[in-house]
């Protein structure tokens, strides 16, 4: 009986040790849980009011409380929340090229542009008169002295041995936009394109001196070169070009190959003149349509002004102010 009671005592002190070191174990564990869910939700609380993504990182990385896991869910919740802001309607549909071109070159409302076909597949089109002179002079005189070396498309750094030329943004921040000049000419373009100009880039006058050009490139933004413009703003779709002066000699746009007969097309600048080609294909617009490379050749006397901008698949103006395209 002794022996009964001595083994049962055992027993019963062992249910009773295993029971308390599992009680003290799961404790801790859920001590361990409020805290790291505390200093989470206040972690968290600082990223509620940022403006863009990239301030949503920039504080990821000094935030040494912040996992993997929780750096990742923050920067999704944002970036939905943020990015994008504006319209996730295309701009250009399946075919909307050739109606959008089709339109330009046969309505009689457009006359007053005098446009012209260089070529049809792909799409290249001027425009004689699309400003009056004044108003070219208007847009080089406001430019003047606000011009800073021209970066590469799709990039920062400056390489003058493949783009040689001066550019100037137009944008609200310095109140280009606002000029009297401006507002005619983006009510012209989005006459032409039919396309709100949200979807556009702000306007960039570039001036070429003698000896300046572009060397050959495309207007298409590539995914991987600028993946978070291109999720959130797409592709550019098209390029809105405007010669501002007569260039005594060089200075044409000049296209490769438009059609499988490896056709050259050059259009000389012309004060006035503008000319407007897609980026991409009719049958697809998201996919890049190499035959409108193209290049700026050099300026061999004289000066060049031109004013351009490049519309976007989705809303480029409400995604910008957010830091999400660009």
């Amino acid at each position: 009986m002794t022996s009964l009671l001595k083994v049962t005592f055992i027993s019963f002190s062992l249910i009773v040790t295993v029971l308390f070191v599992y009680l003290k174990i799961m404790y801790h564990h859920k001590e361990r849980n409020n805290n790291v869910n505390n200093n989470n939700n206040n972690n968290n609380n600082k990223y509620n009011n940022v403006k863009d993504i990239n301030s949503v990182i920039s504080l990821l990385k000094e935030d040494s409380h912040a996992s993997v896991k929780t750096g990742d869910t923050i920067v999704k919740e944002n970036v939905r929340k943020v990015c994008p802001s504006g319209s996730r309607e295309p701009s250009v549909h399946k075919d909307a090229i050739n109606k959008l071109f089709t339109r330009v070159t046969t309505l009689s409302k457009f006359k007053k542009y005098t446009p012209v076909i260089h070529n049809s597949d792909p799409w290249v089109v001027t425009f004689d008169t699309f400003l009056t002179d004044e108003e070219a002079d208007m847009v080089i005189q406001m430019s003047q002295g606000r011009f800073s070396p021209s970066a590469l498309a799709g990039a920062e750094q400056i390489n003058q041995n493949y783009r040689r030329s001066e550019s100037f943004g137009c944008d609200h921040h310095n109140k280009c936009i606002e000029h009297e000049s401006i507002k005619p000419i983006i009510d012209r373009m989005h006459e032409v394109t039919d396309i709100n100009m949200k979807h556009t880039e702000d306007l960039t006058v570039t001036h070429y001196n003698i000896g300046g050009f572009y060397g050959r490139h495309h207007d298409y933004i590539l995914e991987e070169s600028m993946p978070k413009s291109w999720k959130n703003c797409g592709p550019r779709t098209f390029t809105f070009l405007v010669y501002l002066n007569d260039v005594e000699e060089g200075g044409e746009t000049k296209f490769f190959h438009l059609d499988l007969k490896q056709q050259e097309v050059a259009v000389k600048p012309k004060k006035g003149r503008a000319i407007l080609w897609p980026n991409t294909f009719n049958d697809n617009p998201f996919e890049k349509d190499e035959r409108t490379a193209h290049e700026a050749l050099k300026v061999l006397k004289g000066e060049k002004y031109i004013l351009q901008t490049w519309f976007y698949m989705y809303d480029y103006a409400s995604n910008i102010d957010n830091n999400c395209c660009g």
